[in-house]
């Protein structure tokens, strides 16, 4: 995951999560949406490892009636964490931040309310809590050298870069790692450099 402008962190310590339920139980989920052009992805990072444990990602459909209507193109929630309501926090995070209140295209896991019953905390109705982060055309157009686009979270001594596709935003993989390894830094002739341990690693 390489890129020849590399992204400013974006610091996520002051934005709340939202905590939702499903039918095995609760988890707290960070929603960040990443947007272009018309193209959108929500990121559902776990707070606590911060690591992405589903997304969202669709392209806006008008209608006469003004609703913002959202066709998914791609959606996945991490095994470990379907029946604990992500999906749902999804759909929630995405009309909260996009103001989607519709879908079309594929179906969201785990995101009916026979599977989550209550969803608090989060930006609702305040996308101030929440993180938006919009793309400029001209500053993550991909080339065939560099076809990605990339975001960098840090929160708590944790940081994470996500690997987006720079033309529809569709999500490639992430890498998270501690800011600074529990226990030190390196000594000898590498004395006062900051060693970072990975957490986890996912590819699409």
């Amino acid at each position: 995951m390489t890129t020849d402008h590399p992204p400013t962190p974006i610091d996520a310590d002051a934005v709340d999560p939202y905590e939702v339920s499903g039918r095995a139980g609760r988890t707290n989920l960070l929603g960040v949406l990443v947007q272009r052009d018309g193209n959108a992805t929500l990121l559902g990072v776990d707070p606590d490892h911060l690591t992405v444990v589903g997304h969202l990602t669709w392209t806006s459909v008008s209608q006469d009636s003004g609703a913002r209507v959202g066709k998914v193109k791609d959606v996945h929630v991490r095994d470990d964490q379907t029946e604990r309501g992500v999906g749902l926090g999804l759909c929630q995070a995405a009309l909260d931040l996009a103001g989607v209140q519709t879908w079309t295209g594929l179906t969201v896991p785990d995101s009916t309310e026979a599977d989550g019953s209550s969803l608090h905390g989060g930006p609702i109705g305040n996308p101030a809590r929440g993180l938006i982060i919009d793309i400029a055309a001209q500053a993550s157009g991909g080339t065939a050298m560099n076809p990605e686009t990339h975001v960098v979270l840090r929160r708590a001594g944790q940081a994470i870069i996500v690997a987006l596709a720079a033309g529809n935003l569709g999500w490639r993989g992430h890498l998270s790692w501690t800011i600074e390894r529990p226990g030190g830094r390196l000594g000898g002739d590498q004395a006062g450099l900051t060693v970072g341990e990975v957490r986890r690693v996912d590819t699409g």
